[in-house]
């Protein structure tokens, strides 16, 4: 076992000299920052002629490892192994360091080396510059480690990080394409609903005799539609204001940002804030309310809604938010909040959007948005029929995220020499 300066086994920044025989015009790869993944990955695959690499671009070529040097690229883990390359040679951006391989190193190794957590926040500690443009000087690798097994162990190390890359990407696609899937199917399901078969309607274009034209668009004929305002068990109302001297304590207080991650309120972003009984009571929150956001910073933000499930304790919310409580004989909150976060309801909520300092929409602008309404039977099914997409998903995010945890720990032990790669085998 040794550790040695990556300066030792590795050539920084070298000079790059496209195969012999190559005319200015030939196709060679180009390499933006915007194609190198936060995973190490190489996507885009773009391409340009060679003379373009001498318009002040980073050059490499095949097998050198890229590695971005600036702040927030180079901690977010972008970089790549240049394997692959057109021609066998490659430009890129300005902002990436480049690293060959040599002497007792092998390049896939050398390049799991820069993609080792330990590795980056170590370049963290010692970027040069101001904020926003701090940079990882060549002279770190002077300073920065590594620990070098054999050859052959560095092989076996590389290959089984290659395994668990592909088994990463491969679950990545997959969650990628259900959550396309889930969208397209959510559309599906509120503009067609399920027939007493239990199946998807046919599309208004094949079957005009199944549907009708309502402010909503094409609607099933069988289904009714309302106004919010006329769907509520109670009035809406927005929620509270407290000075900074009664947060850190008290009961829960959802705040604005518990509503943009998923379509359920997330409480894990809620603050502590010292209320009164009767604001308690006045402001509360239950399983089944849904939640608006009245004002956001960003266009998209001003309107959405989270439904609030799994309430963890008593809570209540903050005064950009609204709270709607609807009147569940007529529609159930699960079905409204599935509306609320599908197309049609985006289309009209983004024509009731104001924009000044901030984007907002107010208590009457929601109450006039219209709803669909299938019979609580067919709200039903179309909320289990979406659940059974999210409940895939969910364990897709649950198999992706034991991958990258088992990922971590082995860099941890493989990359350091602390378990011997022997031991795995």
């Amino acid at each position: 076992m040794s550790e040695l300066p990556i300066s030792q086994v590795a050539e920084i920044n070298p000079r790059s000299y496209p195969p012999n025989g190559l005319k200015l015009s030939d196709p060679v790869s180009f390499i933006p920052m915007a194609d190198v993944s936060e995973s190490g990955a190489w996507i885009g695959h773009k391409r340009g002629p060679l003379i373009a690499a001498a318009g002040g671009y980073t050059n490499f070529q095949e097998g050198d490892v890229l590695l971005a040097k600036i702040t927030p690229c180079l901690e977010n883990g972008k970089g790549t192994h240049a394997v692959g390359l057109w021609n066998g040679y490659g430009y890129g951006s300005t902002e990436f360091h480049v690293l060959r391989a040599k002497g007792s190193v092998l390049a896939r190794y050398l390049f799991h080396v820069t993609q080792h957590e330990k590795f980056r926040v170590k370049a963290e500690m010692q970027m040069t510059g101001t904020a926003g443009q701090r940079r990882v000087p060549t002279d770190f690798f002077d300073r920065y480690c590594a620990y070098v097994p054999s050859k052959a162990e560095q092989s076996k190390i590389a290959e089984i990080l290659d395994t668990l890359d592909a088994a990463i990407r491969g679950t990545e696609a997959v969650v990628a394409k259900l959550k396309a899937m889930k969208q397209g199917l959510l559309n599906d399901l509120l503009t067609r609903g399920i027939d007493a078969n239990g199946d998807l309607r046919p599309p208004q274009p094949e079957a005009p005799h199944l549907y009708k034209q309502t402010p909503l668009g094409w609607l099933p004929k069988e289904w009714a539609f309302s106004s919010v305002g006329d769907t509520l068990a109670e009035p809406t109302r927005n929620g509270l204001y407290k000075p900074a001297a009664y947060h850190g304590r008290g009961p829960l207080m959802v705040q604005m940002g518990c509503l943009f991650s998923d379509e359920r309120v997330n409480f894990s972003g809620a603050t502590r804030v010292s209320v009164s009984p009767m604001e308690l009571n006045y402001f509360g929150l239950q399983n089944g309310d849904l939640l608006f956001a009245r004002r956001s910073l960003v266009f998209e933000g001003a309107g959405l809604c989270a439904i609030v499930k799994n309430l963890p304790e008593a809570s209540t919310f903050e005064s950009s938010i609204i709270r709607l409580r609807l009147t569940t004989s007529k529609i159930l909150s699960d079905f409204a909040g599935l509306f609320f976060r599908g197309f049609a309801s985006s289309s009209q909520r983004r024509t009731l959007i104001r924009q000044v300092a901030v984007s907002g929409v107010t208590s009457g602008d929601i109450k006039s948005l219209y709803l669909p309404l299938p019979d609580l039977v067919e709200q039903g099914e179309i909320i289990q029929r979406y659940s059974a997409i999210n409940h895939t998903i969910h364990g897709e995010d649950e198999l992706l995220a034991k991958l990258r945890l088992q990922k971590s720990g082995l860099m941890d032990d493989l990359l350091t020499g602390r378990t011997p790669v022997t031991a795995l085998l």
